[in-house]
């Protein structure tokens, strides 16, 4: 039984490794344009815009009223 719980805990680890990972690559070419400036403004609108998107489309999904 402590083989199950052992390879259990290497799966959780595995598992929030790979999502972390994941996200830096996601998440890097994003980071390089921050450093022009020109283009730092237009991400964090997207980035705004994108959120607000999601957070509608899971509302009308769920059926929540805020």
């Amino acid at each position: 039984m402590l083989i199950f719980w052992n390879n259990t805990i290497r799966f959780v680890r595995f598992f929030f490794s790979a999502i972390l990972g994941l996200f830096l690559t996601i998440s890097y070419p994003i980071l390089t344009l921050f450093k022009q400036s020109k283009y730092a403004t237009i991400i964090i609108v997207l980035m705004f815009v994108f959120l607000i998107l999601l957070i509608n489309i899971l509302k009308l999904m769920l059926g929540i009223e805020l």
